[in-house]
């Protein structure tokens, strides 16, 4: 009789639309969950990811609107596109260290979401990251991101307290080069468009960091 040889991984679709769904516990052996895993599981309201899962796949969790604890370790390295979009429950998530992006869409439309906590380590916030995410109110950015994408906070309403790397510098903001190696994917001919979309536009004190510019 053969041999069934388990894989470390969830495929997309697993369970995509389960939406009796209410708790998910993922074995110690998964190292990938792939895209669409879960989207749609509109009842899921808590998930345990395991430390051997490194990779999060585009969408996986993409609609899990009762979903609102959600722990990533420390070995996740990848979080896909889209990938927390529009979890309305979620009120707070730590990027892990070793996450050298966070991917575009990731946690858009997370109206609930409070608090983030982007570890050292981080590079990269892609496009439209926490987009719409309107009940967010704080964000400190490490100095290892070297690069946020466009529109990552737009439409955080409530957003009027960001911490930017010390390397974000005023020439950086100025420069027209499309490879800018900081604040590249927003291509800004005028740093007034990184308030507006940051929803920043009562922060004094970043408005005083970058007079000269508007």
């Amino acid at each position: 009789m053969p041999r069934l040889i388990e894989r470390p991984i969830i495929e997309h679709d697993a369970f995509r639309g389960c939406g009796s769904l209410k708790n998910v516990t993922i074995p110690n052996s998964i190292k990938i969950i792939k895209e669409y895993a879960f989207e749609g599981c509109v009842g899921l309201t808590k998930i345990t990811i395991p430390e051997s899962v490194t990779h999060i796949g585009w969408h996986a969790f993409e609609g899990c609107k009762s979903l609102a604890d959600i722990t990533l370790t420390e070995n996740i390295v990848i979080i896909g596109n889209e990938a927390f979009k529009e979890c309305t429950s979620l009120t707070d998530i730590t990027i892990p260290k070793n996450v050298g992006e966070i991917g575009e869409d990731a946690f858009s439309g997370c109206s609930s979401l409070k608090s983030v906590i982007i570890q050292e380590g981080v590079e990269r916030i892609g496009n439209l990251a926490f987009s719409d995410c309107t009940n967010l109110s704080k964000v400190v950015i490490p100095e290892s991101v070297t690069e946020i994408g466009y529109f990552a906070f737009s439409g955080c309403d409530n957003l009027t307290d960001i911490t930017l790397p010390d390397h974000f510098s005023e020439h950086d903001l100025n420069r027209p080069s499309p490879q800018w190696s900081t604040v590249s994917s927003y291509r800004l001919n005028k740093a007034s468009e990184v308030f507006r979309e940051l929803g920043l536009g009562q922060k004094k004190s970043l408005f005083d960091k970058f007079k000269g510019l508007f």
